[in-house]
């Protein structure tokens, strides 16, 4: 009985000490694993970051040479907007002068067929030279017209059309 016992008792301390151990290497083999997995993990954050780390570089670079882009093609629409409006003010300008020789010519025409009449008219050059006047959209014309010069004798470093 007492063999018996005491080979039951070593059984069963067997079994208990084959239990600690197994636990004690499943638990081991998990602690592996969950190492494993904080590494992977950590490697997966790691390039997760780089490639935000890139994308963001990349944005930085693209704002950068959107915003040099948009200041070239800012002036370049700025330069077109000048050379526009300069070539409307001298178009403008040749329609008035087209415009005031026209009314010249009628009126040396209408001269000319008095004239042949036997009637004749004086040409008001003064009168003529005040409608002509009234045509002009600039005070720049205006003063030209008069042979005078803007009043502060400098010239604007800007021309406004």
């Amino acid at each position: 009985l007492s063999s018996n016992t005491g080979k039951h008792m070593a059984d069963k301390v067997n079994v208990i000490n084959d239990s600690i151990e197994s636990a004690f290497a499943i638990a081991e083999r998990s602690s592996a694993d969950d190492a494993a997995a904080v590494t992977r993990s950590e490697a997966v954050i790691s390039t997760v970051l780089e490639d935000f780390t890139r994308i963001v570089e990349d944005l930085r670079d693209s704002t950068v040479l959107m915003e040099t882009e948009s200041d070239g093609i800012r002036e370049e629409i700025e330069d077109m907007l000048i050379t526009l409006q300069f070539q409307d003010r001298t178009s403008q300008i040749l329609a008035q002068v087209g415009s005031s020789l026209g009314e010249l010519e009628q009126t040396i025409g209408q001269r000319r067929i008095a004239s042949a009449r036997g009637e004749h008219q004086d040409f008001d050059v003064s009168g003529w030279l005040r409608d002509m006047e009234q045509g002009y959209a600039t005070l720049e014309q205006r003063l030209n017209h008069r042979g005078e010069q803007a009043q502060g004798g400098a010239q604007p470093d800007i021309t406004f059309f």
